[in-house]
């Protein structure tokens, strides 16, 4: 787990260096990575608001989970990008911990007009682009806000979980279905044509029918399974 933590921090380092300095270490991270850091970087820029994704890294050890922390704050605000998205550290032992200015964000978005107003929950940070390292055993049925896009689970050993701790992780990221999807109505399953193509059942058929159903069963179609009975 600790080597594989700091490979994945490394990783998330170089691709955010790679994006913005040295694009020679592209090579150094997987196109999955860059694509997640290339549209946590960009997305701001696209709209007025300034409004972006959820990265969410799933780490279950805390101690690796503050170094994750630290590391990648520490690359990012060499990088300058410190207003450009948060790291947020989500403990179910601890609370949020904003920075002031995305405090202010929030604020700006969501019509917010008291000054000692904080984001409490994950929900309050709808829109805000930031990674939420996720530690703690258990995800414990946290909501997010629609503006969660991916979840990084490399660090979860699916080999050792029971089904519904492996359920609980996977649905950390089967929260909400898009907008596209729940935009037009609903359409009903019309099967009123398939029923009327149904020929009607005759009256032999009918009485065939009665009979077969009367017919006792004989030994040899009967359910078998059990032993036979000895002679």
């Amino acid at each position: 787990m600790v080597v594989r933590c700091y490979l994945l921090i490394q990783q998330y380092s170089e691709a955010l260096m790679a994006l913005t300095i040295m694009a020679s270490l592209r090579d150094h991270s997987t196109p999955e990575t860059l694509s997640i850091m290339d549209d946590l970087l960009s997305c701001p820029g696209k709209n007025k608001s300034g409004r972006g994704h959820m990265l969410i890294i799933r780490v279950p050890s805390v101690q690796l989970a503050m170094l994750a922390k630290e590391r990648l704050q520490e690359v990012r605000d060499k990088l300058g990008l410190q207003y450009r998205f948060e790291i947020i550290l989500g403990s179910p032992t601890s609370e949020l911990h904003i920075a002031t200015h995305f405090v202010a964000r929030l604020k700006t978005w969501r019509g917010n007009d008291q000054e000692d107003w904080i984001p409490r929950t994950y929900q309050d940070l709808e829109g805000l682009p930031c990674i939420v390292i996720l530690t703690g055993k258990d995800p414990l049925g946290e909501t997010f806000p629609r503006s969660l896009k991916y979840c990084d689970l490399r660090l979860i050993d699916s080999s050792y979980l029971t089904r519904t701790a492996l359920e609980q992780e996977v649905g950390l990221a089967c929260c909400y279905v898009s907008k596209e999807v729940i935009r037009g109505p609903a359409a009903a399953l019309d099967l009123s044509g398939k029923e009327a193509e149904r020929a009607p059942t005759s009256e032999n058929e009918s009485e065939e029918l009665l009979i077969d159903l009367e017919r006792p069963q004989s030994n040899s179609s009967a359910v078998t399974g059990t032993s036979a009975s000895p002679p």
